[in-house]
């Protein structure tokens, strides 16, 4: 199978598994008899674990391959097949979750080096590549509550048992920047192309780990049904990284980087005030632009020498706002509510895109 095929199929099933458990928190926090404050805290175990793994990540790769993802796909099945055995354990789910998240870090960070290294635009193959972040995402926010109100070992099943067969046929692959690996791979440019990729993972990552909660304490969804109402927010995903790729190739990456990850911030401090009708809207806006900056912004490390420690870096930097924002929403639920929740999560990507385009200002790629 094609590299650019193969990386996506994986990456699909990967992304399911990740939102699992965060689409069953309207049913975690009363199986486990734990609060909003703490609940949160079962998202942000997988985040620290894939965030912790990132950097390590990009040097294990240029040395393990294939092989080593391969061995990470296969025990992440394995884990993730043990959950419905856990179910009622807050501690030993926080603790697989951890795991998870790690195992899944290194798995990613080969997937997107094997893309941007084996393909010539790079751009659009990497948001060929992203959109299978957000059909996985709409698919298991959208279909694992219901999954799950009939068996709770569905789910589970049904997104690990697939990862086993094609996680092996990685095997032969490889990759090759071509560049001398003796150069940094982390410069000027990739640190604030990293900046603007926090700000749009510590919005955005936030808001969908808590978007089925969500939709039943403010949008008024049953449990079950939340899934459904959530799924806007990663619905246009897939179309928005394509179109930012292509875009990205063609005038630089810099800027539908900035755009997307900026217009992510406005409607995260807007979302909770307006109408019903325009919250769905405005979700699905988010999930189109999250995906519009995501292709670009990834794309951008083949400028660097070291491919893959570079996209580990960036990688890290959404995913270290992806994991304090679950966190802090939960904390903040127990004392102020969404309002005051978003509003922290807005104004904090706001000042650190500022920070990112002014390190950018003047490099283009």
């Amino acid at each position: 199978m094609k590299p650019l095929p193969l990386a996506f199929g994986v990456f699909l099933l990967i992304v399911m598994i990740r939102f699992t458990t965060p689409s069953l928190l309207p049913f975690l926090g009363q199986l486990m008899h734990v609060d909003p404050s703490i609940e949160g805290l079962l998202v942000t175990a997988y985040w620290i674990g894939y965030t912790a793994f990132m950097m390590p990540s990009g040097t294990l790769v240029e040395r393990a391959g294939a092989k080593g993802a391969i061995i990470a796909g296969i025990a992440l099945a394995i884990i993730f097949l043990s959950f419905p055995s856990f179910i009622n354990s807050y501690g030993y789910v926080l603790m697989l979750q951890f795991v998870a998240g790690s195992l899944s870090s290194f798995i990613y960070v080969f997937l997107v080096s094997l893309v941007v290294a084996t393909q010539r635009r790079s751009g659009l193959a990497v948001g060929i590549y992203q959109s299978a972040f957000f059909i996985g995402s709409s698919i298991s926010i959208a279909v694992t509550p219901l999954l799950f109100s009939f068996n709770h070992t569905i789910p589970f099943i049904s997104y690990g048992i697939p990862l086993i067969p094609l996680t092996a046929l990685l095997l032969g692959t490889d990759v090759k920047s071509g560049k001398s690996a003796s150069s940094p791979a982390i410069n000027a440019r990739v640190v604030g192309m990293g900046l603007i990729r926090f700000a749009a993972g510590f919005s955005y990552l936030g808001f969908v780990a808590w978007s089925t909660y969500y939709s039943v304490h403010v949008l008024g969804a049953t449990h079950s049904m939340s899934g459904i109402y959530a799924f806007t927010s990663t619905a246009l995903g897939s179309i928005g990284t394509i179109i930012g790729g292509a875009i990205g190739d063609r005038f630089g990456y810099v800027a539908p980087s900035i755009l997307g990850s900026s217009m992510i911030a406005a409607i995260v401090l807007i979302i909770y005030w307006l109408p019903f009708p325009l919250q769905e809207t405005f979700m699905a806006m988010m999930g189109f632009m999250y995906g519009f900056y995501a292709s670009p912004s990834l794309a951008s490390s083949k400028s660097s020498a070291r491919i893959s420690s570079a996209s580990a870096f960036l990688n890290f930097m959404t995913q270290l706002g992806g994991t304090a924002s679950p966190y802090l929403i939960g904390r903040m639920l127990g004392f102020l509510g969404f309002a005051s929740a978003f509003t922290a999560l807005g104004v904090i990507s706001m000042a650190l895109i500022i920070m990112g385009s002014l390190l950018l200002r003047k490099i283009s790629y």
